[in-house]
């Protein structure tokens, strides 16, 4: 089964809409044009700065780029100040398969926490 690459297809529909070609994007951002090219075929992923700087040059929401999902601001916001951030109880998971998602979550909370100053 082929991935969908969310975030690949998100960059190139804004670029796209902003009437960016891949050279001028990457020259705003201090990146090569082929590494556009890569972020949005789904070959690499942009730091957390460079996603930062792409979505200022895009005017899109960093949480649109960064979320595979659609949830707003405010809705992470929320998720992020609650105690329990996040409970995995899906059966068909192992304990290492749970225990590296928590972890992988909580670093990227711990990103957004530090950026929105939680």
């Amino acid at each position: 089964m082929k991935k969908i690459n969310v975030l690949g297809l998100k960059i190139y529909k804004q670029r796209l809409k902003k009437g960016l070609s891949q050279v001028e994007l990457a020259r705003r951002i201090g990146v090569s044009h082929s590494m556009i090219s890569h972020y949005e075929k789904g070959d690499k992923s942009p730091q957390i700065i460079t996603l930062e700087k792409i979505a200022a040059v895009l005017d899109v929401d960093f949480n649109y780029l960064f979320y595979n999902n659609d949830m707003t601001e405010p809705e992470i916001l929320t998720l992020l100040k609650s105690t329990d951030i996040i409970t995995l109880s899906a059966e068909a998971l192992t304990e290492k398969e749970k225990d590296f998602l928590k972890a992988d979550f909580n670093l990227w909370a711990r990103v957004l926490k530090e950026k929105y100053k939680i």
